[in-house]
């Protein structure tokens, strides 16, 4: 997989992707804080801020000329919906139109596929090479206790707020995938992919995914890496010259998770 380069975008719920390609070194694990790799509260709403631009694509610029594939996982939507709406509501007191907020995501996200896509084509002007985009789900948002948010906001020093209620949360989270699930199946675009593992959770139950030390609004990644393997064992990537492309996932092989360390914007 020499010609091979994988790279990780999102909001922390993206840090799954760490652990499926812990081992894999055609995956560009994050450095600093121009480098790919997910970030903690990036918000689907401001992806198409110019910094933001910059983490996106530049990669994909400089990339070296052996490279031929490239797999792009992008993972957004939680902190909108989990974080930023309750930050409207609770502290700046504003009560937005969630279907209007929903539809804001949606089309920043469309924006940045379009980007992609469009990238590819002018990159294969000059060169050989196929984006692979694969657009994630890897959670359903999680019941938290009463005081989550205060020892979050404690641990973190961060403002103090309440989040949504958790049926709130889960019916926005489905509305936004469904929605955006079924633009993308209408891209006539065939590199476009989606890992959705909700089922799973339903089937499981919540308790089944959640961190059980710890209390968290990340699932315990240990559980949802093989979930999520297991739907990328079920795609076939193909090139542009309908070759099947393989991707190993060489993920993290021990029991216990490693310590969860936030990244800034």
């Amino acid at each position: 997989m020499d010609n091979t380069l994988i790279l990780n975008f999102g909001d922390s719920q993206g840090e799954v992707y760490d652990y499926i390609f812990y081992y894999n070194t055609n995956y560009i694990k994050y450095t600093n804080i121009n480098s790919p790799g997910w970030r903690s509260g990036w918000s689907l709403r401001g992806l198409n801020k110019t910094k933001y631009h910059d983490i996106l694509f530049k990669p994909l610029y400089d990339l070296s000329s052996n490279i031929e594939n490239v797999f792009i996982f992008l993972t957004f939507g939680s902190v909108d919906i989990e974080w930023n709406l309750s930050y409207k509501r609770f502290i700046l007191k504003e009560n937005p139109d969630t279907y209007t907020f929903i539809d804001e995501m949606i089309n920043s996200f469309k924006n940045i596929i379009d980007k992609y896509i469009l990238l590819e084509k002018n990159l294969q002007k000059i060169k050989n090479i196929n984006f692979h985009i694969i657009i994630t789900f890897p959670f359903i948002p999680l019941p938290l206790s009463e005081s989550y948010m205060k020892n979050f906001s404690n641990n973190n020093n961060t403002i103090f707020y309440d989040v949504i209620s958790h049926h709130e949360r889960f019916y926005l989270w489905y509305i936004y995938c469904n929605k955006l699930i079924s633009i993308i199946k209408s891209y006539n675009f065939k590199r476009l992919y989606i890992i959705d593992i909700r089922n799973d959770f339903i089937k499981k139950g919540f308790q089944h995914f959640m961190n059980l030390k710890n209390e968290d609004h990340h699932p315990n990644f240990l559980i949802t890496k093989e979930y999520i393997i297991t739907q990328l064992n079920n795609l076939t990537f193909y090139d542009n010259q309908n070759r099947i492309i393989n991707l190993e996932n060489l993920s993290w092989n021990n029991n216990f998770l490693y310590s969860h360390i936030r990244r800034p914007l």
